[in-house]
């Protein structure tokens, strides 16, 4: 199965990053974790001494511009430094120079006052050269500067244009391609082998570009995402299985300054929204990919800080994955334990508190309701068995519609140690006997309080719409949510093993 983000996430991605546009808004409470002013004497967040550097730029076309500001992008935003006056002079042009210090060495983002930064700018590293010169036309800085004593800077920039220029002509390919698709099969035939082209001569030159060594090199690692070749078709069996292991593969997540690239909040967005949203991962599936690469930046810095940010931002938005919330808890959990004091702090504490119990991993909350005749039966009395608690109601059509499924695996599975622990929200007990009769319920474990949407289990474990379900393994932890049908029977063959 092809994946769609193969080709759109490349124009998604270096269309807008390689100009360093960034669009995505951070999540409540998070807005104002990061405003760091860099200048000496108010250094703050840095294990080191801050590192002075002079920066000094000519413009022409200036039209009404007066002054430029720096920025420092961080997790979705930029976040403004420091303004500087323009020395205006004749015929439009003018320039400014700065001397301060930086905490890190990084890229910083120069735009100008009155626009927002995202319109028009220039990406300039910050703190490996004394002093760095430039030229160029305010109305495009990008596509005009010129930096005379800064071999950095120079060669960031030309790598950028070059790849904004290929990812251009991918651009109008795909237009091509997307018009062709639905007029003429085999024009879009030639069009998709000349994307598939330009796509492959990209990835080459960034990943030449990866190999120079510095900060071009890593910048170029975090652009690099070759496409499914053959080299990966041998090594994985789909092209998911070679994006799940493979995006993110060439970021150097060591490195302090690649959370400073606006590309790096995007990859990390892109990477958690696809494993998350497109592929509906669950929280056992997804998790371990995450870690693998949490587990690669240093604790409490600022490329964690982003990294985690990042990931909330993406995995909220993934809304109808069964599993998002747990899988957005177990990260701002992870938030907290290396930033406790960060603004929002208490949010995401009382998120955890309100919805933490029902965490996957989390042992089930108790019930113990009456049987239909009158005895009461507890969840706990199932320890040992894998078990399907399973909210539902005589009156809830969508539940009776699942209730065929459900018995169908029971049959296959019981025998191998799954059991079905039915929770019913009925108000009326006859009712509720001839569904479970009706629709050939045979598993014993049937409960109710008849109070309907009053349950005391439904209000325990929040259920507000039916039918719901929560997976429990052997030990009576929450392994899995929602599942049904087809979803509920892989995870059952993973478990029991056919």
């Amino acid at each position: 199965m092809k994946l769609v983000i193969h080709l759109s996430l490349l124009v998604g991605l270096l269309i807008t990053e390689l100009l360093n546009i960034g669009s995505s808004k951070l999540l409540a409470n998070t807005s104002t974790i990061l405003s760091s002013k860099f200048l000496k004497g108010d250094v703050k967040n840095s294990n080191q001494e801050p590192i002075p550097f002079r920066l000094q730029g000519f413009f022409t076309q200036l039209s009404a511009i007066d002054s430029v500001i720096l920025y420092e992008f961080f997790a979705g935003e930029y976040y403004k430094v420091i303004s500087i006056p323009l020395q205006k002079q004749a015929n439009y042009t003018g320039g400014f120079e700065l001397s301060a210090a930086v905490p890190q060495k990084a890229p910083y983002w120069l735009s100008f006052s009155g626009i927002s930064p995202k319109q028009n700018g220039l990406l300039i590293w910050l703190g490996d050269e004394p002093k760095v010169e430039f030229k160029a036309n305010a109305q495009q800085v990008f596509e005009t500067v010129v930096f005379n004593n800064s071999p950095i800077n120079q060669k960031l920039t030309s790598m950028l244009r070059k790849g904004y220029e290929i990812q251009g002509e991918i651009q109008q390919v795909l237009q091509e391609l997307n018009y062709y698709r639905n007029t003429d099969a085999s024009l879009a035939l030639a069009k998709q082998a000349q994307l598939d082209s330009l796509t492959a001569v990209q990835a080459a030159y960034f990943d030449k570009m990866s190999k120079e060594k510095g900060i071009v090199g890593k910048a170029a690692g975090l652009y690099l995402w070759k496409p499914f070749d053959k080299e990966a078709q041998a090594k994985y069996k789909d092209e998911q299985e070679y994006f799940k292991n493979e995006f993110l593969a060439t970021i150097d997540f060591s490195d302090p300054s690649i959370s400073y690239f606006p590309i790096f909040h995007d990859k990390i967005t892109t990477y958690a929204n696809s494993l998350v949203a497109q592929m509906n991962l669950t929280f056992l599936d997804a998790v371990p990919f995450f870690e693998k690469y949490h587990n690669q930046i240093p604790k409490g810095s600022r490329t964690e800080k982003a990294y985690l940010l990042a990931l909330m931002e993406a995995i909220a938005q993934a809304r109808y994955n069964s599993d998002f919330a747990d899988i957005y808890l177990h990260f701002s959990e992870k938030f907290l334990q290396s930033f406790p004091n960060e603004p929002g702090a208490e949010e995401r504490r009382r998120q955890l508190n309100e919805m933490g119990r029902l965490r996957i991993g989390q042992p089930a909350p108790e019930i113990a309701l009456s049987s239909p005749d009158g005895k009461t039966i507890k969840l706990s009395q199932l320890r040992g068995k894998v078990v399907l608690l399973d909210f539902w109601a005589s009156w809830c059509g969508p539940c009776r519609r699942e209730n065929p499924h459900v018995v169908k695996t029971y049959k296959h599975y019981n025998p191998k140690g799954f059991e079905v622990f039915s929770v019913s929200l009925d108000n009326n007990a006859e009712n509720w006997k001839r569904a479970i009769k009706e629709d050939n319920l045979m598993w014993p474990y049937h409960v109710s309080d008849l109070r309907g949407w009053q349950s005391s289990a439904a209000q325990l474990y929040g259920v507000t719409s039916i039918p719901f379900t929560i997976l429990l393994d052997k030990e009576g932890r929450i392994i899995a949510k929602n599942l049904r049908g087809q979803q509920l029977e892989q995870r059952l063959r993973k478990i029991f093993g056919d």
